[in-house]
């Protein structure tokens, strides 16, 4: 980068017209803030016609993306995990980017058309088999991640909790925010971890 080694890194075999994937190290014209996590928690219920108390806890969490390049960024990727419960008495909702625009999970990210198509847009209304995008911000979509067809990559099904950001034309600056709600029964014990 700008004349200078950033890193070593292994390019697999491909054929023409084919794309993969490889690091090319940090840039440290992009930088990237994790802001500290923001945590609420609440107790509902429990009046004479309920059946118990319900523990609410809401998180929130901001990241910003600073570039600053001379240039824009032509496609930038972010991801994040949410908490999956194995335990039918404990639900995860994602409330931004709302969980009903993110929709149910699809077959595996084709290329960059289907992202510049939508930006811009609405939310994308999925219908079986096609991955529906929460359009977040000017040129930026969310979605459920999705794996490569062969398995591999990052991410994977609503089952494995991450949520990725397709940012286009990134120039200045960019804040992605967050936000889930673990609900329980007072009495079950859980971690977020």
């Amino acid at each position: 980068m700008d004349g200078s080694f950033v890193a070593k890194s292994t390019v697999p075999d491909v054929s023409p017209q084919e794309t993969f994937s490889c690091s090319l190290g940090v840039d440290p014209s992009v930088r990237i803030t994790y802001h500290p996590q923001n945590k609420v928690s609440s107790t509902t219920g429990g009046g004479l016609m309920s059946s118990g108390k319900t523990s609410v806890t809401t998180f929130k969490q901001r990241i910003t993306i600073k570039n600053a390049r001379a240039t824009s960024i032509g496609r930038l990727i972010v991801q994040d995990r949410v908490p999956v419960s194995e335990d039918a008495r404990i639900k995860v909702s994602v409330l931004q980017p709302p969980e009903s625009a993110l929709g149910p999970v699809s077959g595996p990210f084709s290329d960059g058309k289907a992202v510049s198509s939508l930006v811009g847009g609405s939310s994308s209304k999925g219908t079986a088999g096609q991955t529906m995008w929460a359009n977040v911000d000017k040129n930026v979509l969310a979605r459920w991640a999705q794996k490569d067809e062969e398995g591999g990559g990052s991410g994977g099904a609503k089952g494995d909790g991450v949520i990725e950001w397709i940012a286009t034309d990134l120039r200045e600056t960019l804040d992605l925010n967050l936000a889930y709600e673990i609900g329980a029964p007072v009495d079950v014990r859980w971690t977020d971890a």
